[in-house]
């Protein structure tokens, strides 16, 4: 994987398999490749909080590193912005064309076809997004501990 960001934050809460942590923004978020999925992730604030699955037994309070693989950024922007829009269009094409048919003002086959495209739109996004989510595609994940906290270490 090239141009993946490396990150560490601390691990707030545990519940089950799956912990929060904190990562706060260093400097070296602007060169990183995957920063348009983080800014998605948590806008403009200065600390990410991030819901990831603790595949390393991490505790409260520890440091951990966190990879986010900056590789399907681009699919996974494509699917929620490209494939909504290119419904649309398609539909809004092909309402006007049926309307025209039928002797319905074009119009109104466009503004029905539009409506129903972006709906089928966002739904396959939807579908695909989750889809690449249970691949683990574009998915941020720790990786290690880097630091135990204190009441851990005991």
């Amino acid at each position: 994987m090239t141009g993946d960001c490396l990150e560490n934050g601390l691990v707030r809460t545990i519940a089950g398999n799956q912990a929060v942590v904190v990562v706060t923004r260093t400097e070296a978020c602007g060169a990183c490749a995957a920063r348009g999925a983080c800014h998605a992730l948590g806008g403009e604030k200065e600390d990410l909080a991030l819901t990831l699955d603790n595949e390393i037994g991490a505790q409260e309070g520890d440091t951990v590193a966190i990879r986010m693989p900056s590789d399907p950024i681009v699919r996974i922007s494509a699917i929620l912005y490209l494939v909504p829009a290119l419904a649309l269009l398609s539909f809004a094409t092909c309402g006007f064309l049926l309307a025209s048919q039928a002797g319905i003002a074009g119009d109104t086959g466009t503004i029905v076809g539009a409506v129903a495209g972006l709906l089928s739109g966002f739904g396959a996004s939807r579908l695909l997004g989750t889809r690449l989510r249970r691949k683990g595609e574009g998915v941020p994940r720790m990786t290690a501990i880097v630091n135990r906290s204190e009441e851990n270490r005991k």
